[in-house]
């Protein structure tokens, strides 16, 4: 059994082992470092993000950015891994 599972069937009124909440709370929270601007920031997200949640919670206009790791670029929703250094390039259009 998951220490998810096991973390989710405690009985209401009843201990946590810590152990189980430390696992818990690694499992939610995941780091990764955005960059824009030249500017790093180290963001909290959930374990399961997408790129597209990252967007929202620095609440950018996802029409008007490009994401990067590295040298690929990245979709709306591709999955984003822990530590992960994402970096956003503001797209400038006019005539």
């Amino acid at each position: 059994m998951s220490p998810l599972r096991k973390i989710t069937q405690v009985e209401p009124g009843s201990a946590i082992p810590a152990h189980n909440l430390l696992i818990f709370i690694l499992f939610l929270n995941m780091k990764i470092t955005v960059v824009m601007k030249g500017k790093k920031k180290v963001i909290k997200i959930g374990d399961k993000s997408k790129v597209i949640d990252v967007i929202k919670k620095i609440k950018l206009n996802p029409e008007t950015v490009i994401v990067k790791r590295g040298q690929e670029i990245l979709l709306e929703t591709d999955d984003l891994k822990p530590n992960d250094k994402i970096e956003f390039i503001k797209i400038v259009s006019g005539g």
